[in-house]
């Protein structure tokens, strides 16, 4: 019996080493290779709810934030995902920066910023990740995050003020 494969096949084949640059971007080649069978995996669970006439790269751009985010998430050290009723914006508790103690590895400065990216607010990481790795121009930046170009920018400011805090207390930097 012959499988069906519908529309992930040509998806997959045509965009895999564009995400995969992506996330290494973003992670490192390393992790990128584990990490883009999650994302594709992510596209074939939406592909069936996925407009005909929408942008493929919007889904695309958006899953590969998302897992990274994920990611980031689960890897800090010291960052625990409770999360208040404030649902999921509601940033991971930091029990570095709650005790107001640099984080482990400040002298490395990759892993000081991947700590102090994963603990923001899932929508930060998102916003963050595609605006400053995906070479998005503002207008596909806006669509990917589902805001008007305005709002986005003030997202990305706000967004950055708030990493830029997370990576002071996180490495005692001022």
């Amino acid at each position: 019996m012959k499988r069906r494969v519908g529309h992930f096949r040509p998806l997959y084949e045509t965009n895999q080493q564009l995400v995969w640059r992506l996330l290494a971007r973003m992670v490192g080649p390393r992790e990128a290779d584990h990490l883009v069978q999650k994302v594709f995996g992510r596209v074939a669970a939406a592909l069936p709810g996925f407009r005909p006439n929408a942008n493929a790269s919007v889904l695309l751009y958006r899953l590969t934030a998302e897992v990274v985010s994920d990611w980031l998430s689960s890897t800090a050290p010291g960052a625990r995902a409770i999360r208040s009723s404030a649902g999921a914006d509601a940033p991971p508790v930091d029990a570095a920066a709650e005790a107001g103690t640099p984080g482990p590895n400040c002298n490395d400065p990759i892993t000081c910023m991947r700590d102090a990216l994963g603990t923001l607010a899932e929508t930060d990481r998102v916003a963050l990740l595609l605006g400053e790795f995906s070479g998005l121009d503002a207008g596909d930046l806006s669509r990917t995050l589902g805001l008007c170009e305005d709002a986005t920018q003030r997202k990305l400011h706000g967004a950055r003020e708030r990493f830029d805090a997370a990576l002071a207390r996180r490495c005692g930097e001022a």
